[in-house]
Formats: C-alpha cells, sequence, structure tokens
C-alpha cells in the first residue's frame, strides 16, 4: 500500500515539475532535504508523529526549509502533511528521481561481481548497456563472492547471469538429464 501511495504522489510532483519546467530543481531540492533528513532523523519523527498538529508540522517545514527549497516542493510536503502521507516523504524522493530518470533515459544497472571492477572495466560495460538498451546506463558495481566469478547484470527487469555459478548449476542440471 505504501508504495502505491508513493509512486501516486511522485507521479503527481513529476507531473507539476514538468509543467512548471523544474525537474532539475526539484529533484536537487528534494535531493537536499533527503539528506538533511537522514542527517538528522529526528526531524523526520516530528514530521511523522501523530501527537503534534498538522499546522505545527508545516510551520516547522517553512522555517527549516522555506529559505531553501522552491515554493512548488515545500507546498508539496505541505500537502503530503495535510493528507496525513508524510511517511512516505522519502519513498517518493526515490520514485520522484526514478521517473526523472527515466523522463531523461538515464538507468542503473547493477553488475555483481567477485572484485571491485576497475574504472575501464565499468566504462567498458557502461558503453555496451547503453547500445544494448538505448538509453544512458551507469553501473553500479556490487561485490557479491557467491557467483564465484564471471559477472551478474540486472538492466530494469532483465537479468544477465554470467555467472560461474550459474554456469556450474546449469552444467549440473545437463549432467543430471544424461541417461547412462
Amino acid at each position: 500500500m505504501a508504495k502505491l501511495v508513493s509512486k501516486t504522489y511522485s507521479s503527481a510532483l513529476f507531473e507539476l515539475a514538468l509543467e512548471e519546467h523544474m525537474i532539475d530543481t526539484i529533484l536537487a531540492e528534494y535531493a537536499f532535504v533527503k539528506q538533511s533528513i537522514n542527517e538528522n532523523p529526528e526531524f523526520f519523527e516530528i514530521i511523522v508523529s501523530p501527537r503534534i498538529p498538522l499546522e505545527e508540522k508545516k510551520t516547522i517545514l517553512d522555517k527549516t526549509f522555506g529559505n531553501q527549497i522552491s515554493e512548488v516542493l515545500l507546498n508539496f510536503f505541505k500537502l503530503l502533511i495535510d493528507k496525513k502521507r508524510s511517511q512516505v516523504m522519502m519513498e517518493v524522493y526515490d520514485d520522484f528521481k526514478a521517473l526523472v530518470d527515466d523522463h531523461k533515459g538515464n538507468i542503473v544497472a547493477t553488475v555483481e561481481s567477485v572484485i571491485e571492477l576497475d574504472a575501464a572495466e565499468i566504462k567498458n560495460l557502461e558503453e555496451k548497456l547503453n547500445t544494448l538498451t538505448g538509453k544512458n546506463v551507469s553501473v553500479n558495481n556490487v561485490i557479491n563472492p557467491d557467483i564465484m566469478g564471471g559477472l551478474v547484470v540486472k538492466v530494469g527487469d532483465k537479468i544477465i547471469d554470467g555467472s560461474v555459478k550459474r554456469k556450474l548449476e546449469n552444467m549440473k542440471h545437463e549432467l543430471a538429464q544424461i541417461i547412462i
């Protein structure tokens, strides 16, 4: 349910940002707010607390971020408070960023490897994935010793599993099919 709420509000914010030609501004401001909340988790506890009146929460938002973010984003946060949806504020950022990335043709690929890939390998992978997907791909390298070797590439909902572990599993399955 929370994911649906987050997606609904992020879509509304994206449409507004697109209409106002403020996509990059809103994204940067929202990233600033998210970072501020991560550094001061007690602030988020105040915003989501049912014990604090809505008007007081909005006043706190005004005093904290009023001079640092646009009125559009500030009013969006106030709307979340009015609708008692402030608990999804952080998830909305993630969904909003995904919409912005999709709009700009950017996508992040997660690449699992046993050892960390060097810059040249990452650049080479990004170029190949750019060609394959038709989008601007940036690689997030994750170390996973369980794959034993090779790579597992996840781009959106697609997975390319070139790991040694997968190859061994396939070989085991094929050998099991041989009738002696």
